[in-house]
């Protein structure tokens, strides 16, 4: 049992957890680090089970991987955009201007509500590639979802990018929240009845309803894909 389970195991276990989803910067105890990109570590949001399946569904249609990253840094950026499930520019989770049939405009800037997901899907896609993409900051977005960089580096490209003030290298979101949320302790083990107790604390703050059980099912997988637990209890 010691060694399916030694330091190195839980320790490795509780790295895990500071950088599930993409979290990253945690507990400097287990290596946590501001991410790169220059803004700093980002405060995660992990959206909703509509707003990362939306999320996932975008990454398909920009040519992207998905991953754990690339969905926590578009499930964060649409969050602080309120797109759809916050204000009425309906299947415009990014609040893009760009006009499709029958799309009309909810505010003043141009922000468009439209017909159909695949309206919204379509326009947020040819937004991101489309015609001055390049001078507008989109084209580093997509390169770095395309790339699987971290959630960090994501949103650094975002927050250079002209999306939000039409202008670039404003820095206008403040994704950075001094702290991700989560922190760790240092795994503690105890033997009793011949077998091993691990127990490690992890701590999501202000997290809502629906992003602590995403929290849990990200845990879970994590704890059923470890070979070290996997084989507890078979030698």
């Amino acid at each position: 049992m010691s060694k399916l389970l030694g330091s190195g195991t839980t320790s490795s276990l509780a790295q895990s957890f500071t950088t599930l989803g993409g979290v990253q910067g945690a507990s400097p105890a287990y290596g946590g680090t501001a991410g790169g990109g220059g803004s700093g570590t980002a405060k995660v949001i992990l959206g909703t089970g509509s707003e990362r399946e939306w999320a996932t569904g975008l990454l398909g249609k920009l040519g992207a991987p998905v991953s754990e990253s690339s969905i926590n840094a578009l499930t964060t950026w649409m969050r602080h955009e309120g797109g759809h499930w916050k204000n009425s520019a309906n299947y415009n989770p990014l609040n893009t201007t760009y006009s499709m049939a029958g799309s009309t405009s909810m505010n003043s800037v141009g922000v468009k509500s439209y017909k159909s997901w695949e309206d919204g899907y379509a326009a947020t896609v040819n937004t991101l590639t489309g015609k001055n993409a390049g001078e507008r900051g989109y084209s580093a977005i997509v390169s770095a979802l395309k790339s699987g960089a971290s959630t960090d580096a994501i949103l650094d490209a975002v927050n250079k990018s002209a999306w939000m003030t039409g202008k670039t290298g404003g820095s206008p979101y403040k994704f950075q929240g001094g702290s991700t949320g989560l922190s760790v302790a240092s795994p503690s083990m105890s033997y009793s009845g011949g077998g091993a107790n691990v127990t490690i604390n992890a701590t999501f703050n202000n997290a809502t309803e629906n992003e602590a059980r995403q929290l849990v099912q990200l845990v879970k997988r994590e704890l059923e894909s470890s070979l070290s637990l996997n084989t507890m209890g078979r030698n």
